[in-house]
């Protein structure tokens, strides 16, 4: 929900011409795309028993 809403942010941002909302939400977007890369991951180093 966070990647999503920063991510709708950031097309807001870029629509109006705002620099600084698309700039800090695309920090969130990347942080959150990080964040969901690495749940990913280790979900996939569980099930596969290493």
């Amino acid at each position: 929900m966070n990647l999503l809403g920063a991510a709708v942010m950031v097309w807001v941002g870029i629509v109006t011409n705002v620099w600084s909302v698309w700039v800090l939400n695309g920090v969130w977007s990347l942080i959150a795309v990080l964040g969901l890369l690495r749940i990913m991951r280790q979900r996939s180093a569980a099930t596969s028993g290493a």
